[in-house]
Formats: C-alpha cells, sequence, structure tokens
C-alpha cells in the first residue's frame, strides 16, 4: 500500500474517531464544549466578517455537516474506482453508515439522537465527496495534459 493511501486511511480513522467520540460526551459537557466554541472562535469571526453580533443558526448543525465534509472528501480520494459515479455513490454510503452508527452512539451515551443531524452529516458528505471528486478530476486532467507533453 501506497504512503498516500497509508495516510489518507489515517486521516479517516482519526475523523471518524473524533466524530465518535464528540458522541460519547454527555450532554452537559457537549453544551458546554459547543457554547465555548461558539462564544470564542464562532462569534468573533462571524461578527468581524458581518458586523453582526448574533448568529442566525445552530453551530452544532454547522459542525455536523463540517464533520462529514471532511469525511467526504477523505473517503472520495481513498475509494478507487474509475467509474466516478460508483466512487461518489460509494463514499456517500460509507459516510452515510458512520452518520447512522454516530447517532446511535449518542442513544447509549445518554443524549437525545436525532434524525435531522443524520440529515445534517449526509449533506456534509455530499458537499465534501463532490469537492474530493472535483479534486480528483482535475488531478486527472493535469496527469493528462503532462503526460502529452
Amino acid at each position: 500500500m501506497s504512503k498516500k493511501r497509508w495516510i489518507l486511511w489515517l486521516l479517516v480513522a482519526l475523523t471518524v474517531a473524533f466524530i465518535f467520540g464528540e458522541s460519547l460526551l454527555d450532554q452537559d459537557l457537549s453544551e458546554k464544549q459547543s457554547t465555548v466554541i461558539k462564544t470564542q472562535v464562532v462569534e468573533p469571526v462571524h461578527k468581524a466578517f458581518t458586523g453582526e453580533n448574533s448568529i442566525s443558526y445552530d453551530i452544532r448543525d454547522v459542525a455536523h455537516t463540517v464533520e462529514f465534509a471532511i469525511l467526504g472528501i477523505e473517503i472520495v480520494l481513498l475509494v478507487r474506482s474509475k467509474n466516478h459515479i460508483h466512487q461518489w455513490l460509494e463514499t456517500i454510503s460509507y459516510c452515510g453508515f458512520a452518520a447512522l452508527t454516530d447517532e446511535s452512539i449518542q442513544h447509549f451515551s445518554g443524549r437525545a439522537p436525532e434524525l435531522i443531524d443524520i440529515w445534517h452529516d449526509i449533506l456534509g458528505a455530499l458537499i465534501g465527496s463532490l469537492i474530493g471528486l472535483i479534486i480528483i478530476l482535475l488531478l486527472e486532467r493535469i496527469k493528462r495534459k503532462t503526460e502529452v507533453e
């Protein structure tokens, strides 16, 4: 196995461990962590860009989407297939399974799993895997162009 694939596997494992680790936190600790991130990171950045003090969205929803976008990029780069549609669908399937597992873990950590979180996860996976496919297509195009020259 190539060094690049080992690195991708490691990144996927670390990302999944992070996602599942967050789901193992109890409700109080998770809420405190979200509040700290919101007040110390998200709100100051939001205010710097928009000049507004309030945020009209739930950062937990955004966090689900971002986590799974990262996972989607990693997995689509890891999955090998000449058919990019198959590669994309396989990635979405893996991410969907991870999302389902993630919400199941929350059930056992005393938190309330929510169906809407799975939809945010899948949205993130769709976005991330599309970004990953664009990267793949660009790299393939560069490679073809280099081979011709």
